[in-house]
């Protein structure tokens, strides 16, 4: 097994699980019925099973990714206090857009690089350099929704799955177990795929662009000001240094520029212009400050 599942690295619910114990919780299926309806049982059965093992299999890469992120980067998952945080404005998020198949999780990575990275399955993973360049919570909240955006979309995923030919109600997981070489290279191969897209190719700017907007749409759900993310993008844009910092993010993301152009018209549909408003809310402005002080 691989050394990196002996570390605790993500957040659920504000305690740390073990990537250990992640083996066994991570393999989630989807809540169906097990006693659809004699009329239509022979026509969902089989969509159903194809469904359940592709999110497992959804799961599995995106856990496998996230784990060679962290064996990159190093982790600093550690600092309790952040993630707690981090995990809550993710649950605020996903309790209104979230895919209720999956149980969302975040990490922070060990570099002082801009970045933050969508895996398949639910993993979320922010860069220490990412946390310092954040100024208030609804900046922190639209740089989290961009990456539910991806996520939710399956972008990755769509990208690297692997095609495989395994039997009915088996999952790629199960099938890895039992030793199948040609599914174990697949799904090695998706692995490969999925970091050199993330830190080198990058996901297609029309998918990046649909996360943004996403991003905007689910901050906006969920009561935060989608404003403060283009605020966010536009600081990136305007500071020399944040841009030396962010050279993976722009190797495998539309410019700053093009991004902020898509963002206007993004927050001009749903009815917001700028400037962005002054930040009011004392209790958000609080734990902002108690959970991240230590990174300004």
């Amino acid at each position: 097994m691989n050394a990196l599942f002996n570390k605790s690295y993500l957040i659920n619910n504000n305690y740390l699980v073990s990537i250990s114990s992640l083996l066994f919780t991570l393999l989630l299926t989807t809540s169906c019925s097990t006693k659809p309806t004699p009329e239509i049982k022979k026509a969902t059965e089989p969509e159903v099973e194809a469904k359940t093992r592709e999110l497992q299999d959804e799961i599995s890469i995106g856990r496998e990714v996230a784990a060679k992120l962290f064996g990159t980067y190093g982790d600093l998952n550690q600092e309790v206090k952040q993630i707690q945080y981090l995990n809550l404005i993710l649950q605020t998020l996903s309790a209104k857009t979230g895919r209720p198949e999956l149980t969302y999780r975040v990490g922070i990575l060990d570099t002082d690089e801009i970045n933050a990275f969508a895996a398949p399955g639910g993993y979320i993973l922010v860069t220490k350099g990412l946390l310092k360049n954040i100024q208030n919570e609804q900046e922190l909240a639209g740089v989290l929704a961009h990456e539910m955006g991806h996520i939710n979309h399956r972008h990755l995923f769509k990208e690297v799955a692997p095609k495989r030919d395994v039997s009915a109600g088996e999952t790629l997981s199960r099938f890895l177990s039992r030793g199948g070489s040609n599914v174990t290279f697949a799904f090695s191969q998706a692995i490969t795929k999925g970091m050199k897209t993330l830190l080198d190719e990058g996901l297609k700017p029309e998918l990046e662009f649909e996360a943004d907007q996403s991003g905007v749409e689910y901050t906006w759900a969920a009561g935060y000001d989608p404003r403060y993310f283009r605020e966010f993008i536009g600081r990136l844009a305007s500071n020399r240094k944040n841009k030396e910092n962010s050279k993976t993010l722009l190797k495998t993301h539309p410019s700053f520029e093009n991004r902020i152009k898509a963002l206007d018209v993004n927050l001009k549909n749903i009815g917001m212009s700028l400037p962005v408003p002054e930040l009011a809310n004392t209790v958000m402005i609080k734990r902002f400050n108690i959970a991240l002080a230590t990174n300004h």
